[in-house]
């Protein structure tokens, strides 16, 4: 585990993991949601009925893929306000604005 050094100057006020999707789970949702499409389809013999009951099927085991498939990166994000005091050359050697609402920034640490 990593502990976090702030600059002097740097409050934080709140810290969040960062959650992205990962790319394998992604595409074996579209996999999946692909199978179930053309299985729903044949199966039904009114096509009109059947087109949309695939296509619900498909865009529910979508986004079901999609959230099952977000995971925590390990990373951090904080909000944070930054003092008068602290050097931009040494904020921007460290750090990564990502977000600004007013003078709350949101920032994580460069790789």
């Amino acid at each position: 585990m990593i502990l976090e050094t702030f600059i002097k100057g740097i409050e934080v006020m709140s810290k969040s993991e960062i959650k992205e999707p990962t790319e394998t789970a992604m595409v074996i949702g579209i996999v999946i949601g692909f199978i179930l499409f053309c299985m729903v389809y044949c199966l039904i013999d009114d096509k009109q009925i059947g087109q949309i009951a695939s296509g619900i099927t498909f865009l529910l085991t979508f986004i079901i893929a999609m959230v099952l498939s977000i995971h925590p990166t390990g990373e951090y994000e904080y909000k944070v306000t930054i003092d008068d005091t602290v050097s931009l050359n040494e904020f921007n050697e460290k750090y990564e604005i990502t977000d600004q609402e007013g003078k709350i920034y949101t920032i994580r640490f460069k790789e």
